[in-house]
């Protein structure tokens, strides 16, 4: 299976004790989170983890050697990138786990914006709005009556305190977040939650 394949790679490279080989992640993530290939969430996740663990091994070798066929530094064969990470928080936020899949995109995208401070600012490695929208929106999935909806919310915030006022068009807030906060506000319990769901309506 593509699962059994891309395990071996992984771990012979593991392995290895000189400079990794060329392959390339896109390869590997490419169908991470399609059910007809029989990859979960959890797949998912184990696979993106295995590259983080791959780069930052070429990283610690390999500190100023270049590979001769490219001439590109071989830490930078190993692409992991935002889009990797996506891929796997969406893949918890529609796995149906409710809010142990949601706390687990919640992680994810703190190990990104980790990995995104670590690396000095490195573009690739950016969160985007999309990134706190799949939060955003497992959380709304998760559907628990006592903290989801306050959840949802923090991460809307967190957007807006980041992208709201941005010039990138990249950057432009979704509407479809804000309607997943007021759904998740319309399932909660209490008199406030209809206020908190107004509120978040006329932003």
């Amino acid at each position: 299976s593509m699962y059994a394949a891309a395990d071996r790679i992984l771990k012979e490279d593991m392995s290895r004790g000189d400079v990794t080989r060329k392959w390339w992640s896109r390869n590997i993530l490419s169908g991470a989170d399609k059910q007809k290939m029989g990859w979960g969430a959890e797949n998912a996740e184990r696979i993106l983890e295995w590259m983080i663990a791959l780069k930052e091994k070429g990283k610690r070798k390999t500190v100023g050697k270049k590979d001769k066929t490219d001439n590109n530094p071989v830490d930078d064969l190993i692409l992991v990138n935002n889009r990797h990470f996506l891929t796997v928080i969406d893949a918890w936020a529609k796995a149906g786990k409710g809010v142990m899949g949601a706390i687990r995109c919640e992680r994810l995208l703190e190990r990104l914006e980790n990995l995104y401070q670590s690396s000095g600012g490195d573009p690739k490695l950016r969160p985007g709005p999309k990134h706190f929208g799949a939060v955003i929106d497992a959380y709304s999935r998760a559907d628990d009556r006592e903290s989801t909806a306050e959840h949802a919310e923090k991460f809307l915030d967190k957007s807006e305190d980041l992208f709201l006022h941005s010039t990138n068009p990249n950057d432009a807030l979704s509407n479809i977040v804000y309607n997943l906060v007021i759904d998740a506000w319309s399932r909660r319990i209490g008199h406030k939650s209809g206020e908190r769901g107004n509120e978040v309506l006329r932003r």
